[in-house]
């Protein structure tokens, strides 16, 4: 009668703690959910306010674009290959009247 009884409080114990983990865990989830909203709203605002909007002319390349906007010390490979990655463009080829998304912190 004895083990049983001390059989008892321990899985009592043990469920106890098992409930407080597992509540535990889902408050963080949630915790970890609001945090990485919040997070990625405050990165689109401020790439709202660093981004320029440009739209393609006949004759425009994202290669020309890119080189009458920065300075010649730049790399403009790796500014290109970055507006086309932040564009997600399949390739280069570019049309007018499209538009296109310039971060301002690449020029």
């Amino acid at each position: 009668m004895v083990k049983t009884k001390e059989t008892n409080i321990f899985l009592s114990i043990f469920l106890i703690i098992m409930f407080l983990l597992i509540l535990n865990f889902y408050l963080s989830s949630i915790n970890n959910i609001a945090m990485t909203d919040t997070i990625n709203n405050l990165r689109a605002e401020e790439d709202e306010r660093n981004i320029k909007t440009y739209t393609i002319k006949p004759g425009d390349s994202l290669w020309n674009i890119v080189k009458q906007k920065t300075e010649s010390s730049q790399d403009i490979r790796r500014i290109v290959y970055e507006i086309r990655d932040y564009n997600e463009l399949s390739d280069l080829n570019l049309s007018p009247g499209e538009t296109i998304k310039i971060p301002q912190d690449l020029l």
